[in-house]
């Protein structure tokens, strides 16, 4: 398969302001951030050091060590999977999720009742009165469930680092990541970004650039809207209860996994159980440091809105995340060039190979004149590779042509360097709402 050079990147044609990029961003994007937050092996470490609030709401870090539960988490993860420095973190999630609310629910979780009380006692020197009565198992459920909440809990402290002021963290923790800024500086209004992250690393440096009321970033705004229940927009009113999400005059973000600061109430009887709000939107700086989230509708306490790459992703429980992967699939298929940051395309992530795949089969990139682009950002050179394997024949059979081929960048850098260059004269308005949606034959050769 044909790899393009860096040099090799193409300028999108403009078309009435209809070009559109639309950025994937995985652990790597992160990591390579001023943050240097973990990717997912060696997220689970003794040594990192995790974000905490005191109860006048002063943030700060403190290390994983110093947390009441934590190190005793790491060690019962550790004792059951291995040494922490070789455990990969989504592995460890989805294991933890199967057996507590998958089918490893089927031989995790035993009945209580059928445990004698009488033959555990809590000195473990005194025996069962006949050697021959061999002792029940312990129930487990209790014990995994706790440790996948633990776990969130875990993950949420880990990476809520980037919310910490420069000025009460550590040198690695600046208020804002040049890489990131610069990045942003060449995403227009009408370009989308998926990420794969949990992180907030995005939302606050969209924030970062607003200058008033009225420079709030559409995307953001969608976001609350689209995650929140039928009268979540900021205005007070609900929106309409169906509509076309595809980016027409704006780009979308998408978070497809989750994030950190996204809760959605516990209670499965309550009528938010199935809706999603960041606590961003709470203003949580204003909160005491004591005071604890409840759902406004029955008092219960939030479930972190967190999904672990299982292969069958909770969207009966989380149901909006549904809507994001279908604003992630317009945005990808209305895009003219898409670019990979920091994305490994593991093969067990079924829901992003098969979204890749419906995307390119509906790709108005390969429609237009010059076609659309394909780039990843990643020194492993086997993802490109990964992901051709993702996209539909049609496609592939495309990237096999001369001076065709996904373009290949070792640094973000690279790719930023090469952008800034390509695209330093492309227009900045919005997409009017004719992006072309026909679709003509394809022939594979």
């Amino acid at each position: 398969m044909p790899m393009s050079k860096p040099s090799d990147l193409k300028r999108i044609a403009e078309q009435s302001g209809n070009e559109q990029i639309c950025y994937v961003l995985g652990a790597g994007f992160s990591n390579e951030s001023a943050y240097k937050l973990p990717v997912a092996t060696g997220f689970l470490s003794r040594e990192a050091r995790i974000y905490c609030q005191d109860v006048t709401n002063r943030k700060g870090t403190i290390a994983v060590a110093d947390h009441p539960e934590l190190p005793q988490l790491l060690s019962r993860l550790e004792e059951r999977y291995g040494d922490l420095g070789s455990l990969n973190l989504e592995s460890v999630m989805s294991d933890l999720f199967e057996r507590t609310a998958g089918v490893g629910r089927a031989w995790s979780d035993r009945d209580v009742a059928t445990v004698d009380r009488l033959l555990l006692p809590a000195d473990p020197s005194i025996q069962a009165a006949a050697d021959d009565i061999p002792l029940p198992p312990l129930p487990q459920g209790a014990d995994l469930r706790r440790d996948y909440e633990l776990l969130l809990l875990y993950i949420c402290l880990r990476l809520r680092i980037v919310e910490v002021p420069g000025a009460e963290c550590p040198a690695e923790c600046p208020a804002e990541c040049p890489m990131v800024r610069r990045l942003l500086h060449t995403v227009r209004r009408r370009d989308s970004i998926i990420t794969l992250n949990y992180d907030t690393i995005i939302e606050r440096h969209l924030t970062y650039r607003e200058r008033g009321p009225g420079d709030r970033d559409k995307r953001l705004e969608n976001l609350d809207l689209y995650i929140g229940s039928s009268g979540a927009s900021y205005s007070g009113g609900g929106g309409t209860m169906f509509g076309r999400f595809q980016p027409r005059r704006g780009g979308f973000l998408a978070k497809l996994h989750g994030s950190v600061n996204w809760r959605a109430c516990s209670e499965p009887a309550c009528p938010n159980h199935r809706y999603i709000e960041s606590t961003d939107r709470r203003r949580s700086d204003n909160l005491d440091g004591a005071e604890q989230l409840h759902c406004g509708l029955c008092g219960n306490t939030p479930d972190t809105v967190v999904i672990p790459p299982v292969a069958t992703k909770p969207f009966d429980r989380f149901p909006k995340l549904r809507l994001m992967w279908l604003q992630a699939y317009h945005s990808l298929r209305l895009a003219n060039r898409w670019v990979f940051i920091g994305v490994s395309l593991a093969p067990t992530d079924m829901h992003l190979r098969s979204l890749l795949r419906a995307a390119s089969e509906d790709w108005i990139g390969t429609e237009m004149a010059p076609p659309g682009q394909i780039c990843v950002v990643n020194p492993d050179g086997k993802v490109a590779g990964r992901l051709r394997e993702c996209l539909s024949p049609w496609v592939q059979n495309a990237l096999s042509a001369p001076d065709a081929g996904i373009v290949t960048f070792d640094k973000i850098s690279d790719y930023l360097a090469a952008v800034e260059r390509t695209d330093v004269d492309r227009a900045t308005g919005s997409p009017t709402a004719d992006t072309p949606t026909q679709r003509h034959p394809k022939v594979i050769e």
